[in-house]
């Protein structure tokens, strides 16, 4: 899959244009707690400009929440979930597919997979059709699925690598990678996929649901769009115009033909370090503080900022690709 780069060239991307959205949340139409209108008042008083409410293959309408585009964004979508015990496999299968900007559901075969690569394209390829936004969403999540799945994916734009939930396994082990790592693994193999923050929320705050589930607001992205509607949301989110966060804000991504750099937003006394990552995961350069760049060589491969700090938080940017 094309990647549009265009982006890129010779101009800083000013952050108070962009607009902060979830993209993966469910309400009482599938398996969460809140309802769309109560899911949706609590991403507007939290600052978001659009959400994306992914129930289990079902999608919810702005209509469905009582508040209008212009409060708060409600871009249609669904996740696509299916269960299946496919050949050899010991417990059943997980496939969950995120369809971002649908104008319909999506659809099932009747007969069964013989495969995840099998059910994740099929999904893909529905969302595709639509020209939606697909994401693969938690990989890690019951170790569904890995690398060597999602390598063999067509189309696909995206993948989850920061996931709310409490089980997501976003972190890996020493036996298993993490997502961060999977995603190096795919680039440097020739894939080009972005990467996107969401919480997957289930529940809002509540005293009867444990702190750790599906925290609302722990994942989210900022997207660079011509304007606040669907369509220039989802065409934004294709063309990898966003950078992914669990809480870290940042002011620019600077970047020019010689150079990358970002600035960040500060808060409080937190201090802030830039790493960046090129080819295999390897660390180009460690910087600290709210400004930073790196003079590209050419031979990186690609190269993509990630921003940590004193706290928890983390942003990512999405990879620039110098072939």
């Amino acid at each position: 899959m094309e990647k549009s780069t265009e982006h890129y060239n010779n101009r800083d991307i000013l952050m108070e244009k962009w607009f902060k959205g979830n993209i993966h949340c469910h309400t009482t139409n599938s398996d969460g707690g809140a309802t769309p209108k109560d899911l949706v008042r609590y991403y507007k008083e939290a600052g978001f400009d659009f959400v994306s409410i992914t129930d289990h293959n079902h999608i919810t309408y702005q209509e469905e929440t009582g508040f209008s585009a212009q409060e708060i964004l409600v871009v249609p979508s669904s996740e696509y979930t299916r269960t299946a015990k496919l050949p050899g496999a010991k417990v059943p299968t997980q496939t969950h597919v995120g369809g971002i900007g649908l104008s319909q559901n999506f659809k099932f075969k009747k007969k069964a997979m013989t495969s995840v690569e099998e059910s994740l394209q099929f999904a893909v390829n529905q969302v595709d059709a639509q020209d939606g936004f697909s994401v693969l969403n938690h990989p890690n999540w019951m170790w569904s699925f890995g690398m060597k799945e999602i390598l063999a994916i067509k189309n696909v734009d995206a993948f989850e690598i920061f996931n709310g939930s409490w089980d997501a396994n976003n972190e890996g082990t020493p036996n298993r990678p993490s997502i961060e790592q999977i995603w190096d693994e795919l680039l440097s193999q020739g894939k080009r996929i972005w990467a996107v923050a969401a919480d997957d929320c289930h529940f809002l705050p509540d005293p009867s649901v444990p702190v750790n589930t599906h925290p609302p607001a722990s994942g989210w992205i900022h997207v660079e769009g011509e304007s606040l509607t669907k369509e220039s949301i989802v065409q934004a989110l294709k063309e990898g115009r966003f950078y992914a966060s669990t809480g870290i804000e940042l002011h620019s991504i600077n970047l020019s033909p010689d150079r990358i750099g970002l600035t960040i937003k500060p808060a409080s006394q937190i201090e802030y370090y830039t790493t960046y990552i090129g080819e295999n995961g390897k660390t180009l350069a460690v910087e600290e503080g709210l400004n930073s760049s790196y003079d590209i060589k050419g031979n990186e491969g690609y190269i993509r900022m990630r921003v940590n700090c004193s706290g928890m938080e983390r942003a990512w940017t999405q990879p620039l690709f110098l072939d």
